[in-house]
């Protein structure tokens, strides 16, 4: 994936991916549409035409849009959740896949966790050893308990790989529930499900042709998938 955003991002012209520059407000313009980002520091400017490629709760949470656009819209943009939003990661890192050497494969389903699924995600030449797993302790409790957790996940590799397993070199927690830019108010109160697929009113322009929304969650195959993304 991050070969394909390499190559997209070499085709744009230089200057105009701008970073810490969160979109606030989307106003109808005489020639466009002016984009706010709430506050004078940072000024808007007008487009010619919008992609909101954001998560649709987040996008309807966090930004103001134009009275032209359809309230079904921001319904529906209020009702469809984000896939793995509320979700964490761990990955254990490691000097080598020792375990590989013991002729397993790094393969781990667990009703006990914390970690309920590990994968190697190691290279294949063996050159670092790596396991990913993802946490099954909900978003409130890996919030609340962070050393508990980190601890129990070491307990855990242990359990399952022997002393080796608890002896990594690095630990890396990834919390989405943390990130307000993918997940959304609406996502942590709910319990996580899949988006169904969003009616067409989600895959066509609006206002005048002018806005858009492109998010997996608007896909038209697999939504909330990277298949989802690419076919958006």
């Amino acid at each position: 994936p991050q070969a394909l955003i390499n190559i997209l991002h070499k085709r744009l012209p230089k200057g105009t991916v701008r970073t810490g520059h969160r979109v606030t407000e989307l106003e109808m313009a005489e020639n466009g549409i002016l984009v706010s980002f709430g506050g004078e520091e940072i000024p808007g400017f007008i487009a010619k035409r919008v992609v909101v490629a954001a998560p649709m709760r987040v996008a309807a949470e966090t930004i103001r849009f134009p009275e032209t656009l359809d309230q079904n819209v921001l319904s529906i943009m209020r009702a469809t959740p984000t896939w793995m939003a509320s979700q964490a990661k761990a990955v254990a890192v490691y000097d080598r896949p020792f375990w590989r050497d013991k002729g397993l494969s790094g393969r781990v389903a667990s009703h006990a966790g914390p970690l309920i699924e590990i994968h190697d995600n190691g290279p294949h030449d063996g050159s670092v050893g790596a396991l990913f797993g993802f946490i099954g302790w909900p978003p409130q409790a890996r919030k609340a308990h962070v050393s508990e957790l980190e601890a129990q996940i070491r307990k855990q590799l242990i359990r399952c790989f022997g002393e080796d397993g608890g002896a990594y070199a690095s630990l890396h927690i990834q919390d989405w529930a943390t990130n307000d830019a993918i997940c959304s108010d609406a996502d942590l109160a709910q319990a996580p499900r899949h988006p169904a697929l969003a009616p067409d009113i989600m895959r066509t322009p609006h206002c005048g042709g002018r806005l858009f929304f492109s998010v997996s969650e608007t896909a038209a195959d697999s939504p909330g998938l990277i298949e989802g993304a690419f076919s958006a």
